[in-house]
């Protein structure tokens, strides 16, 4: 039962990443909007990680993760390799998380 849910969810997710392209004749969109759309994307990413990150239930909260987000931000501004970045985040919120 679980399977098909899931593979429910999965072509539903498809169909409707789908349905935009084939939907909306590209001429019709406006060109702000064109030039939005690329950024779109990354900005929600971007607003769920810093969610998940600095929220506890309903409160605010700043601790170990915070840690490991700005070491895998400074990681990544000195372009190190995707495994050396988590390696390092994963690294200094455990360092942060022993010493609390």
């Amino acid at each position: 039962m679980i399977w098909a849910i899931i593979f429910g969810l999965a072509a539903f997710s498809y169909l409707l990443r789908v349905a935009g392209p084939l939907l909306i004749q590209p001429d019709s969109v406006p060109t702000w909007l064109a030039r939005v759309l690329p950024y779109l994307a990354p900005a929600v990413l971007a607003a769920l990680v810093v969610a998940g990150m600095f929220t506890t239930g309903r409160s605010l909260t700043v601790d170990a993760r915070a840690v490991g987000l700005v070491a895998a931000l400074a990681a990544a501004f000195m372009k190190l390799p995707a495994l050396a970045i988590i390696v390092l985040a994963a690294a200094a919120t455990a360092v942060v998380r022993l010493a609390s």
